[in-house]
């Protein structure tokens, strides 16, 4: 009987900590940015997500008045995984949600002729955690061209799913936690993925 209490008490916080916003990121190199911006006194609260000890990104040097997309690199090389910085010079913490590209916080977009295409891609199958970046901090964003989500759950074939091509990140973010608030959008400068 103990034993099954144990096994109970443990399911539950464990459900717990699944629930709770979601957590990681790192440091990285100062940011540049093309963006939309909120206009200044915009609606919207910026409280801490519920759970505990909030995880609002690691603090680093940001540009003050900008949301920045930073890409590791101008260009990488076919199957490389991209990465990016994404940094909050704002004076309020931004939400979001993850389960985009490659189950990340931003969406991979592809020039396609003259429109840009969203590279989709999160198989886990389950509802989006929220992600919050606090003022002056940033989280790290890394996109594997071998993932399977980008496959949406097709076998790997040994070939990276992102080809050579030009592309973009695009960060949508919000001010408040509620879902329905207005969304703006930081871009990151175009860069492209050679063979």
């Amino acid at each position: 009987m103990r034993a099954l209490t144990v096994l109970a008490l443990s399911l539950s916080l464990g459900v717990t900590a699944a629930c709770r916003p979601a957590v990681g990121g790192q440091g990285g190199p100062p940011p540049a940015v093309l963006q939309q911006l909120p206009p200044p006194g915009a609606p919207g609260s910026s409280p801490a997500p519920v759970g505990g000890a909030a995880d609002l990104g690691t603090p680093m040097n940001v540009h003050s008045g900008e949301v920045s997309v930073v890409p590791s690199a101008p260009a990488f090389a076919q199957g490389d995984v991209i990465r990016a910085v994404i940094a909050n010079g704002l004076e309020r913490t931004l939400y979001t949600e993850d389960e985009k590209t490659d189950c990340s916080i931003v969406f991979l977009e592809r020039s396609d002729a003259d429109a840009w295409r969203t590279v989709p891609g999160c198989a886990l199958r389950r509802v989006s955690m929220v992600v919050a970046i606090g003022p002056g901090r940033g989280r790290v964003v890394a996109i594997n061209p071998f993932s399977i989500h980008l496959r949406m759950g097709l076998p790997p074939t040994g070939k990276p799913a992102v080809g050579a091509g030009r592309y973009r990140m695009r960060f949508v973010y919000r001010l408040g936690l509620a879902p329905g608030a207005r969304q703006f959008a930081a871009f990151s400068r175009p860069f492209s993925i050679h063979p």
